[in-house]
């Protein structure tokens, strides 16, 4: 069993070009946006070292009528965002880490100064959900979307939507607290004592 995990390293990355590209345009979108002569999502980004917070949250309506590459692609990418917004998620989060990477780096590294720059920076894509790397923070950065054009109610809701971005309207009837969520992994087989970490948590409590 060591040996079947210690293959793994072995198997060569399927990389998801399309997913690629939505990285490389979200990105520049975050970088370039400007309403009101300024950065919008760049100024959101530095709130969130000024506020301790780890969301940023993205005006659907912005998304939709521009991009770096011009409205046609804009409009591309919010249709790809919405219907396959479960394959693109963590190619939107990588976009964004890399954004924090660049306008605010204390926030990936801790350790490292904390003067931002401008500047551009040597970060590659990752055709994966981003791992924590050495010297990283392990803390986990989201996006969301808000103002979408349509709302669904619950009882409309049909299984062609599992995987799609949509919002919906409800009564909420009671609640709960809040829990942490299982993210990633890891897991250590009680027989080999082989390793296996960063196991992506699915929906459900998700083993190797």
């Amino acid at each position: 069993q060591r040996a079947a995990v210690a293959g793994l390293d072995q198997i060569p990355k399927v990389i998801d070009v399309v997913g690629e590209k939505v990285q490389e345009q979200f990105e520049q979108f975050l970088i370039n946006f400007v309403d009101q002569d300024e950065r919008y999502y760049i100024k959101q980004v530095h709130g969130l070292r000024e506020l301790g917070l780890s969301t940023i949250y993205v005006n659907w309506a912005h998304l939709e009528r521009l991009s770096v590459l011009g409205d046609d692609e804009g409009s591309a990418l919010a249709i790809a965002i919405k219907k396959q917004y479960f394959r693109f998620l963590p190619y939107l989060q990588n976009a964004l880490k890399s954004v924090i990477k660049r306008y605010e780096p204390s926030l990936i590294y801790p350790n490292a100064a904390t003067n931002a720059t401008d500047a551009g920076s040597d970060i590659g894509s990752s055709s994966t959900r981003s791992r924590v790397g050495a010297g990283e923070s392990s803390k986990i950065f989201q996006v969301a979307f808000y103002d979408l054009p349509l709302r669904s109610r619950l009882r409309d809701l049909r299984t062609d939507s599992i995987g799609t971005l949509l919002s919906f309207t409800g009564t909420v009837t009671r609640t709960s607290e809040v829990r942490p969520e299982l993210y990633l992994g890891t897991f250590k087989c009680d027989y080999c004592l082989a390793e296996v970490k960063d196991v992506e948590q699915a929906f459900k409590y998700t083993t190797p």
